[in-house]
């Protein structure tokens, strides 16, 4: 199926067109016009003055999508307040994201056509669709899985990594040198603590002149 929404796209046509994509037409084309009489009469348009998919009572394109296809996902529901402040800035919503969201889409914009601003800007909106997706299931924000907490109990430093396997391996790597250069421990003293699962701890034997730091 072909779509058309205006040229220059940025954050609420580059939305809309990952939305259409990813939920309703995988096989989704997208004409990119100057004037509404331009719109072909085989394309559905969207984010265009006058048409059914555009801005309406306040809603920016991508709420008014989600409306007429009646896509209820709280995830979705979600980006369309980033998208709406980004677009709008009326303070509709509370979207601490908008402003990122929107430089992020600005520059991306300045890279290349609009098909490209299209291929380039729909990891961001997956990106903002997988944390969100994981927010919502948590109750909370998603830790980043790649970053170390290191803290100390009972006077024993310790390394916890939430990442497993030749992931693991190779972060430990990193961790050993950042310890040898520390003076803390040496690499062979670097000990598994329990393996095998998503979060694992990682031992650091230390001189006794650094034990107990926090």
């Amino acid at each position: 199926m072909r779509w058309a929404t205006r040229a220059g796209v940025h954050i609420d046509r580059a939305a809309c067109a990952w939305l259409i994509r990813r939920f309703l037409d995988p096989d989704a084309a997208f004409l990119f016009v100057a004037d509404p009489t331009e719109v072909p009469p085989d394309a559905t348009p969207f984010d265009v003055r006058g048409v059914d998919l555009g801005h309406h009572g306040g809603d920016c394109s991508f709420e008014t999508i989600l409306r007429r296809y009646e896509l209820t996902d709280p995830v979705l529901w979600r980006i369309a307040e980033i998208v709406h402040e980004a677009d709008l800035d009326d303070e509709r919503f509370d979207a601490p994201e908008a402003p990122g969201v929107d430089v992020v889409l600005r520059g991306l914009s300045m890279t290349g056509d609009d098909e490209h601003t299209l291929a380039v800007s729909g990891p961001v909106f997956d990106g903002l669709y997988e944390f969100h997706r994981r927010r919502l299931l948590l109750g909370r924000e998603p830790a980043d899985p790649r970053r170390p907490v290191m803290y100390s109990l009972d006077r024993e430093p310790r390394v916890v990594v939430q990442v497993s396997g030749s992931r693991m391996r190779a972060f430990v790597q990193v961790v050993s040198g950042v310890v040898l250069g520390l003076g803390l421990a040496s690499a062979a003293g670097l000990e598994p603590g329990v393996a095998g699962s998503r979060t694992e701890t990682w031992r650091l034997p230390v001189p006794p002149m650094t034990r107990g730091r926090r």
